[in-house]
């Protein structure tokens, strides 16, 4: 047997020997962690599949850091978007939840926001600011039912009619650090 498919056989023995649940996700999985970490000015799109609704993204987000820039404010957002039929970023509708990381001031001692966000394109986005404490670790979820989008974070809820002909799962930062732990996608039946 030549060297090449020996590996082959080898590598295809191996595969076969993991067992296949071993990849299958169960209650007590704990999620993933994402490090979403941009530089000042600059940002960075991960975009998750989600399957068909309805499903839940579910989790935790925090701000680790903030780079400055006197152009752009540090944002997370996590939000139900459509898959791009072209490689790239996700299309521009979206509905979700946003941090926009505003400086304290005496009006607002409070370092930082939430916003409730649908954004359609054309429309200027629906937002409700909520205040954070900086550095907190946020628990949140979205839910997707095919036809709205239902958002708490932190104990607060808003619903969103939106529907994604191919929904995917939109994780976008900018001009800072935010850590997302626990970050599950699950179907709901």
């Amino acid at each position: 047997m030549p060297l090449h498919s020996l590996r082959v056989a080898i590598i295809a023995a191996a595969l076969a020997a993991v067992p296949t649940t071993a990849f299958a996700q169960t209650p007590q999985d704990s999620g993933i962690t994402y490090d979403c970490d941009t530089a000042a000015n600059h940002f960075s799109e991960l975009i998750l599949p989600a399957g068909a609704a309805p499903f839940t993204v579910a989790g935790k987000v925090r701000l680790n850091q903030v780079a400055a820039s006197k152009e752009y404010l540090p944002l997370a957002r996590l939000a139900i978007s459509n898959a791009s039929d072209q490689p790239g970023p996700s299309d521009q509708a979206w509905a979700g939840f946003e941090f926009d990381m505003v400086p304290a001031d005496k009006k607002n001692p409070a370092a930082s926001i939430v916003a409730y966000s649908i954004r359609e394109t054309g429309k200027k986005p629906d937002m409700q600011p909520i205040a954070i404490a900086s550095g907190a670790e946020i628990p949140f979820s979205v839910l997707y039912d095919g036809t709205h989008v239902t958002v708490s974070v932190d104990g607060h809820e808003k619903q969103f009619a939106f529907t994604a002909a191919k929904p995917v799962v939109s994780i976008v930062c900018s001009t800072g650090e935010f850590l997302y732990t626990n970050l599950l996608i699950r179907p709901r039946g």
